[in-house]
């Protein structure tokens, strides 16, 4: 402040009259960046107000003119000399409600402050914001604060601010391209804060204690901020929404380029080029007046039936159409991801939104109108619902829930107010309880209130509605127990003594949360506002007292929650369309087997085609397409050998997401169960021809599949020239797609559950121990597989590579690098072919279980990522698995899959498997073949399991124990001995005994004379499997069915298989560590025990101390 002997006087006499005589007679001048402002000085007639200062119409942005229409806001040129802001700025151009005249101006951006404190030099503290962001259905309405008046704010210690954004088409005109890319209006917002953020010391306030606040439009911007933190990260400290949030079916514009071009059209004779290209240019020649009378002019025809007649609203920005996008995705995709800002916000509702509903519908001035609407209900209603419901909602269930039996009659007050009630929930009320609820899941502490306090004099209800016999707050009349109301120029007016304890109250309520983060820091009990979780679901109740409940908008929501479960074909759309980055996708509605309804999208692109140049190397996003892409089949599977060919297509990086029900913000988020397919590494697909999610998904997660580079083409590896391991990178890449997107098909991205069976469950193993895949997963399940399997890692990938190359005339030497080229032109199918016949030794052809082309530790390559950065037994051993819980185990007779190859109860069979241990067994260890304990090694095995005997029918089923933990149980007890040591996560621990009619390998392959479970056989408990006939409802297999998927269930909800006493499931599986040694056996009756296969793993631990100095 300039004037020095004043404040040199305070700072002596620090008197406060003479304190008030000083401040009530200056009018003061702040410098700012761009240069200096005078403001005004408000006196107070009132002895509990306290003057204040006003600084009004400052320019924050360039004017948006010219060539600056339908752009980003720009920073605001400097002045020379000291600016007025004694007044108010121009408004920014808009119709007028109430006399439909155009007025305004578009050099309109201009932010106003209100401080008793316009200089910290004084003072010594600084004040917390509070940034009022005005209301008007993106289409009317200013900053400047004369009818409301900030006089209780300011006296509860804080700097308001308010400011003006343009509105209408000019506000958020989006063609979808860089011309305009839409939002500006919320841009302008942004750019507001930015100079609160670099000038509101200057006026006393605390650049970091700022709140944003707002009504209707206004709070619906508010929550728009919030879902833009690239833009408005460490602008915004607080944040409250009044009756609007970004849910709201009036807070958002579809297909706004429609709407440029129809706006185009209205002005036909201005702008008679039909070039897209054309729209913008000529939009930005005509008179703003006219493009204002005529954005509401050519309405498209679903907003005929409307309440709402706006088309111009924020809207989802196409990606790179703008430098600087606001508006990135769907809102509720953004929530679902946890993609907002998370400071604490509040948000809440009036009890009777709906009143100006009835009113702007002109139900209250012509009573006939009535009838037309209930006889219009489905149509005006279906019109009015969000996206996610608009075709799945049965309106006849809303009327009967609202409105009885009854007819809509003027002269019926219970139904008048059943119709409000419903206009309340549907565009206000579901919308802001739904938006918290996202939120409170994301992270974000949320606060939610109900003001229901009708009080004396409510003005909007009264003289705008004309509805003052209609019971309940309409939207809009809570502003008067924030605001003072006065007439522009004019003190406020007086009021009886409990309406000002109520907005007493409610300022202070705010001015705590400004200075705080909670609007009740020091209050206990049933005035307490108690944080909103979605449990609880906690909100206040604001009338003459201000009460805590539970269970905000109870049956009602409930309602609406209910009816976004699409449990019926009548309630769900077909083919229901979803947005991911890369564009639109059509899905399907599908049936499950086991009677519940699902959607599936298939084939869904997650990176690009990995061809030509791109063959071997890491996968790269996809291109982006236009329109909807159909969704509705599995892609192709990825090349691999098959009988005595190749099939499949190197175009086969795809996902499939497959959904309990259609998305709908009214729902909560699905926890994620994303499945990696078994087949060494060299086979197999994602596809639900395969495994289908039937079962799983009517336990109401979603279920992921993907499609992975097999073989050769996956985990090729030949130093610097193919690092290797690009497979395991694909599956990274999808579950980064799956972060990404899981959120607009309804899917929680903080709670996926990574699972997978054979190679799956290796490759989780693998995950679990990769640097690349921090935060991705939040739970994991493996099942018959680990990373230590023999089978799941080259042990001389280089020699592999250079035997392919020669095979197909590729030679090099040793420039790998010409070898990687050569092949990379090679064809997909000789490629698959030549991998098939070929290994680096006649030993690797021996092996019990052989894959040519699997994982290895990556070779280190600068600015490419790194899968695996050491060998898997040192990353074991070291303790470098994830910090998530951890499900695992194996099949009893995992070894059953070896008789597929080799036949060992052929007598002659036998005796030469039993003859060349040091071949066919030797090479599955983790033992050197060039130990001199070798032959004793081999003897300790063959005495342990076989009693020293050889192979026969007699020690056959030892033999394949043996085989069983050579291939995969020992593997698996090792990493989980290792984890449990580490303590990070639990781990439940099983083993899969279930010997029936779902067995999928035994079956399939006619073995079912073996006994015990063969490897796979668990797949045929969770997934629906074509080659298999279903079982009785009543049968022992379709109860063992039942169980697995239900503990399945309950461990990608929650992360615990039995979280819960469940009579299906009868026992509780309690998490193994190395002092419990807890499992569960899964048998036709399921037991929880205590060390599993306690010998055998004592005897693996002994062997590889003694002959691998291993630390097991």
């Amino acid at each position: 402040m300039t004037s020095r002997p004043c404040a040199f006087l305070l700072s002596l006499l620090l008197l406060p009259g003479l304190m008030s005589l000083c401040l009530g007679c200056l009018e003061p001048t702040v410098d700012l960046q761009q240069g200096q402002v005078r403001g005004r000085c408000v006196v107070q007639p009132h002895s509990e107000l306290r003057n204040y200062y006003a600084f009004e119409g400052i320019p924050y942005a360039r004017p948006p003119v010219g060539e600056r229409r339908f752009k980003d806001p720009e920073e605001p040129e400097s002045w020379h000399g000291i600016k007025n802001a004694t007044t108010a700025g121009s408004i920014c151009i808009q119709k007028n409600l109430l006399t439909q005249e155009v007025t305004g101006n578009e050099d309109c951006l201009f932010i106003n402050v209100y401080t008793a404190h316009p200089s910290t030099s004084w003072v010594g503290s600084k004040y917390p914001v509070v940034v009022w962001i005005h209301p008007g259905a993106f289409s009317m309405g200013w900053g400047h604060l004369d009818v409301l008046r900030p006089d209780d704010m300011i006296r509860h210690g804080l700097v308001v601010v308010s400011f003006n954004y343009r509105l209408g088409v000019l506000g958020f005109l989006n063609t979808e391209d860089s011309q305009a890319p839409g939002n500006a209006g919320l841009k302008d917002a942004v750019m507001a804060l930015k100079w609160v953020k670099n000038n509101i010391a200057a006026f006393g306030g605390d650049p970091e204690k700022v709140t944003i606040v707002g009504e209707g439009a206004g709070g619906a911007i508010v929550h728009y901020l919030l879902l833009a933190p690239q833009l408005t990260d460490g602008l915004i400290h607080g944040a409250v929404s009044m009756s609007g949030s970004a849910l709201a079916p009036w807070a958002m514009a579809e297909r706004p380029r429609e709407h440029a071009a129809a706006l185009r059209a209205q002005l036909a004779t201005l702008c008679p080029d039909t070039d897209d290209d054309s729209i913008v240019p000529c939009l930005r020649s005509v008179d703003a007046a006219e493009l204002v009378r005529s954005q509401e002019t050519a309405s498209p025809p679903e907003l005929a039936l409307r309440f709402w007649r706006s088309r111009f609203l924020p809207s989802v920005e196409a990606p790179g159409a703008g430098p600087h996008p606001l508006l990135r995705a769907d809102p509720t995709q953004l929530m679902r991801e946890r993609r907002f800002l998370k400071v604490p916000y509040i948000t809440g509702f009036t009890s009777a939104e709906g009143i100006m509903v009835v009113s702007l519908a002109q139900l209250i001035a012509s009573p006939a109108g009535w009838t037309d609407v209930d006889r219009r209900l489905a149509d005006v209603f279906r019109s009015e619902m969000p996206p996610g419901l608009r075709l799945e909602l049965p309106v006849r269930q809303m009327r009967h829930f609202y409105l009885g039996e009854s007819d809509l009659r003027a002269d019926d007050p219970e139904a008048v107010r059943g119709f409000v009630q419903m206009c309340t929930d549907v565009f206000v009320a579901v919308p802001t309880v739904s938006a918290a609820r996202l939120m409170a899941h994301g992270g974000a502490t949320v606060y939610v209130y109900e003001f229901a306090h009708d009080g004396h004099a409510p003005w909007l209800k009264t003289t705008l509605y004309n509805a003052s016999h209609v019971p309940g707050v309409a939207h809009g009349d809570d502003l008067a127990y924030l605001f003072r109301h006065a007439q522009p120029g004019q003190p406020p007016v007086a009021e009886p003594h409990d309406e000002a304890a109520v907005r007493n109250k409610r300022v202070r309520h705010l001015a705590n949360f400004a200075k705080t983060a909670n609007p009740t820091p020091r209050l206990f009990g049933k005035s307490k506002w108690r944080v909103y979780t979605p449990s609880e679901e906690s909100y206040l109740k604001i009338s003459a007292s201000f009460t805590a409940h539970d269970h905000v908008l109870g049956e009602r929501i409930n309602f609406w929650r209910q009816l976004a479960k699409c449990q019926t074909a009548e309630a769900c759309e077909l083919n229901p369309v979803v947005r991911v980055e890369q564009g639109l996708v059509k899905g399907r509605r599908q049936e499950s087997v086991a009677n519940c309804t699902y959607f599936s999208w298939q084939g869904i692109p997650y990176a690009k085609p990995p061809l030509g140049s791109l063959r071997f190397k890491d996968a790269v996003a996809p291109e982006p397409w236009e329109g909807v892409r159909d969704a509705l089949q599995d892609g192709s599977n990825c090349p691999q050998f098959s009988g005595d060919s190749a099939v499949g297509d190197e175009d086969c990086l795809f996902v499939n997401v497959h959904a309990p029900r259609r998305p709908s913000w009214l729902a909560d988020s699905f926890p994620v169960m994303v499945w990696v397919h078994g087949g060494g590494f060299v086979s197999g697909s994602g596809d639900a021809s395969g495994l289908g999610p039937d079962y799983l998904i009517c336990e109401d997660i979603i279920f992921v599949s993907l499609n992975y580079r097999l073989g050769v083409l996956g985990f090729l590896y030949l130093e610097a020239a193919s690092p290797g391991n690009v497979g395991l990178k694909d599956q990274v890449f999808a579950e980064r797609w799956v972060q990404a997107n899981i959120a607009a098909f309804g899917g929680d991205p903080g709670s996926i559950t990574l699972a997978g069976e054979s190679a799956g469950s290796a490759s989780v193993h693998l995950q679990m121990l990769s640097p690349m895949t921090h935060g991705l997963f939040q739970r994991a399940i493996g099942q018959s597989g680990a990373g230590l399997n023999p089978w799941a890692i080259q042990t001389t990938p280089v020699q592999t590579a250079l035997n392919l190359a020669a095979a197909l005339n590729c030679s090099a030497g040793h420039d790998y690098a010409a070898v990687v080229e050569c092949l990379r032109g090679a064809p997909a199918d000789a490629l698959v072919l030549a991998a098939e016949n070929v290994a680096p030794t006649q030993v690797d052809r021996d092996r019990m279980i052989s894959f040519t082309f699997v994982p290895t530790p990556d070779y280190p390559v600068e600015g490419v990522e790194t899968f695996l950065p050491a060998p898997v037994n040192e990353l074991v051993t070291n303790n470098s698995h994830h910090a998530v819980p951890y499900l695992t185990g194996f099949n009893t007779r995992e070894s059953i899959l070896q008789l597929l190859f080799t036949n060992f109860r052929d007598p002659v069979i036998a005796a030469l498997v039993d003859a060349t241990w040091k071949l066919t067994i030797l090479p599955d260890l983790r033992v050197s073949s060039n130990s001199s304990q070798i032959n004793e090694a081999l003897q300790a095995m063959r005495g342990f399991f076989m009693n020293g005997e050889s192979l026969s029918n007699d020690t056959f089923l030892q033999f394949m124990d043996m085989l069983t933990d050579i291939g995969f149980a020992e593997g698996i007890y090792k990493s989980v001995r290792h984890m449990a040591v580490a303590a990070k996560a639990p781990i439940h621990l099983y083993s899969f005994a279930i010997d029936d009619a779902l067995n999928f390998l035994k079956i399939i392959q006619n073995i079912t004379d073996v006994p015990g479970a063969a490897h796979a056989d668990d797949m045929g408990y969770l997934f629906r499997i074509v080659f298999l006939h279903d079982v009785p409802a009543n049968s022992s297999a379709a109860l063992g069915r039942k169980r697995m998927v239900k503990m399945w269930a309950n461990y990608v909800k929650t992360g615990d298989p039995t979280p819960t006493y469940d009579p299906l499931i009868g026992v509780r599986w309690r998490p193994y560590t190395n002092d419990t040694r807890n499992y569960l056996d899964i048998t036709s009756q399921l037991e929880a025990k205590t060390d599993l296969n306690e010998e055998r793993v004592n005897f693996w631990e002994q062997f590889y101390r003694t002959y691998a100095n291993e630390t097991y």
